[in-house]
């Protein structure tokens, strides 16, 4: 009977912790849901500049994991590409001083070529993917505490709602709503300081291993190249010495020279010219349009011009027209005045 109560509680915990994970991870989305939504607002408009550099930082990581190992793949098949060609090139050609270049130029690519290959891949190896893949796969303690850190402002954002909410409902009480809200902020601060702290931590670190990974492919990039370029020397510096003894195999190797040199010359002069005129196109469109320029002043209103009286008219058609269209108007005639009677003098009364 002991055993089966224990087992019964142990069951019934079980089924509580359940439904308390259930109710929280609902709370959860909700909140998420409301704040994607704008009818929630959230703790932090922005992630602080730790979390900001975590991101990049792992962002980061994994690109350069991928492109390195595109890199190491196209530099191989470069590699493998050239000694083939090289070999196409010893097997077919009859000139007994050119094929023996050949043969020298297959050799180079087979051994030195790729003997500067291993070593380009050994040391990204060493200093990029073991590196990076150690930091992307073995940071679980962090991912984990990020993790929380989301899930604790979710449900610090569903609380403060939650007592905002009863603070203007209820309005006797919000005293005690206030005190809650702010022992919730500290408790979240407390927190979030603390995963931030660890987060710094990991940045610092994280930052001198992408130091350390550019050291490494920066050496590895030289070393191949130098070896290349070295092993290629060889082959011209036994073209010139064969060229000494033939004077048409001389000709035909500066030939080309020169025509890989005016090659690059004019490539550099096609892209100064299309450098310069960019530049010079984007400057006079700055000068016309920037605000920092003061617009030209405006032109002056010129003076309306005044209407000239046509000339008067002497009842002449021949001078430009019909003598009608010409002739000013005259003003109406005015009318007469009214006859004025004068008063009759004395002198007439008495005669009369």
């Amino acid at each position: 009977m002991h055993n089966l109560s224990g087992l019964a509680s142990q069951l019934s915990k079980k089924a509580l912790d359940a439904g308390s994970a259930l109710a929280d991870a609902q709370r959860r989305v909700t909140q998420q849901a409301m704040e994607a939504t704008g009818m929630a607002e959230k703790t932090e408009e922005d992630e602080p500049a730790e979390l900001q550099m975590h991101n990049k930082l792992e962002a980061f990581m994994r690109r350069s994991y991928k492109h390195a190992d595109q890199y190491m793949r196209a530099l191989n098949s470069m590699c493998e590409m050239s000694a083939a060609l090289a070999d196409d090139f010893a097997e077919l050609i009859d000139d007994p001083v050119i094929r023996e270049l050949a043969a020298q130029n297959s050799a180079a690519n087979h051994r030195e070529t790729m003997k500067a290959m291993t070593a380009l891949g050994q040391l990204l190896h060493r200093k990029v993917f073991k590196p990076v893949q150690r930091e992307v796969e073995g940071r679980k303690d962090l991912e984990k505490r990020l993790a929380d850190r989301k899930k604790v402002r979710l449900d610090y954002d569903a609380y403060r709602r939650k007592q905002q909410n009863l603070l203007q409902s209820d309005a006797a009480n919000s005293g005690q709503y206030e005190a809650n809200l702010e022992a919730a902020r500290r408790t979240f601060l407390k927190h979030q300081q603390g995963v931030l702290r660890d987060v710094g931590m990991v940045n610092g670190e994280r930052q001198q291993m992408v130091s350390e990974a550019f050291l490494g492919l920066l050496a590895a990039q030289q070393e191949f190249l130098t070896a290349s370029g070295d092993a290629l020397s060889q082959v011209g510096d036994a073209a010139e010495r064969a060229g000494r003894d033939d004077a048409k195999l001389r000709a035909r190797w500066e030939a080309t020279q020169a025509e890989v040199v005016a090659l690059l010359t004019l490539t550099l002069t096609l892209t100064l010219t299309l450098t310069l005129t960019l530049t010079l196109t984007l400057t006079l469109a700055l000068t016309r349009w920037s605000p920092c320029v003061p617009p030209p002043p405006p032109r002056a209103a010129r003076p309306a011009a005044t209407a000239r009286p046509p000339p008067p008219c002497r009842g002449s058609s021949l001078r430009g027209g019909s003598a009608w269209a010409t002739r000013p108007r005259r003003p109406p005639p005015r009318p007469p005045p009214p006859p004025t009677r004068r008063p009759s003098s004395p002198r007439s009364s008495r005669a009369r």
